[in-house]
């Protein structure tokens, strides 16, 4: 998932403002996969861009793209 928002960004507001899609395709893939902060039922107010995983793994995506064009 980490990729998708490297693709965008980060900028949910800008690709995906209208329908959250990416956000709620997020958080049911992260859930289904064992990930239990992403379970909004547990945590109804779980964002992915503020998940510090997420961040680091968006950041890992920027680095690696980094270090291919150096």
């Amino acid at each position: 998932m980490g990729y998708f928002y490297y693709r965008i960004g980060m900028d949910v507001e800008e690709y995906d403002s209208d329908q959250d899609i990416l956000d709620s395709l997020s958080c049911s893939i992260l859930t289904k996969s064992g990930y239990k902060q992403a379970d909004l039922y547990e945590d109804p107010y779980y964002i992915p861009e503020r998940d510090p995983l997420m961040i680091q793994a968006v950041e890992e995506y920027i680095n690696n793209e980094k270090n291919r064009n150096h």
